[in-house]
């Protein structure tokens, strides 16, 4: 069986605003954070 992660309305924009802050100390941590929260996600999909 194969599960998808959903990620809905305020988890969504605190996903948002957290990129953004990284990204406003320095761009590759936001591309950093992305990167390693859909790692986690993909985790999450494969091992419910």
């Amino acid at each position: 069986m194969s599960f998808r992660m959903v990620v809905r309305g305020s988890a969504a924009m605190d996903v948002l605003e957290a990129f953004f802050w990284y990204h406003t100390i320095r761009p590759q941590l936001g591309d950093r954070f992305m990167a390693t929260l859909k790692e986690c996600y993909d985790s999450i999909e494969a091992n419910p």
